[in-house]
C-alpha cells in the first residue's frame, strides 16, 4: 500500500479479536506509519453487511461459501481445533 494519511477500517470476529493478530499490526503499523487502522468487532452477519455497506474496508472471518463473487477472499490460516476432556470421563 503506498497511502498517506489513509485509514483502513478492518471488521474481526468478536471470537479472534485483535489480541490474535497483535503482531501482524504492529509490522504493518512499522510498515505503513501513515495508515491509521481502526478496528471494528463483531459477527461474520454484520461483518459481511458492513462490507457491503462500505462501511468497513476489509474483514477478517472465518469462511464460508457464501460470499457474493463481488467479493474477494483469501484464505489467511487454518486452525486445527480439539476436543479436550479429562482422564477418566465418560466421554473418553
Amino acid at each position: 500500500l503506498c497511502l498517506e494519511n489513509a485509514n483502513l477500517k478492518v471488521g474481526v470476529m468478536c471470537t479472534i479479536g485483535p489480541r490474535r493478530f497483535t503482531g501482524l499490526l504492529t509490522d504493518f503499523n512499522r510498515r505503513q506509519q501513515g495508515i491509521q487502522l481502526q478496528l471494528v468487532e463483531g459477527v461474520p452477519a454484520s461483518l459481511s453487511q458492513l462490507l457491503e455497506a462500505g462501511e468497513i474496508d476489509v474483514a477478517i472471518m472465518a469462511s464460508s461459501n457464501s460470499f457474493p463473487e463481488r467479493f474477494d477472499v483469501t484464505p489467511l490460516y487454518r486452525e486445527r481445533f480439539v476436543l479436550a476432556f479429562p482422564n477418566g470421563h465418560r466421554l473418553g
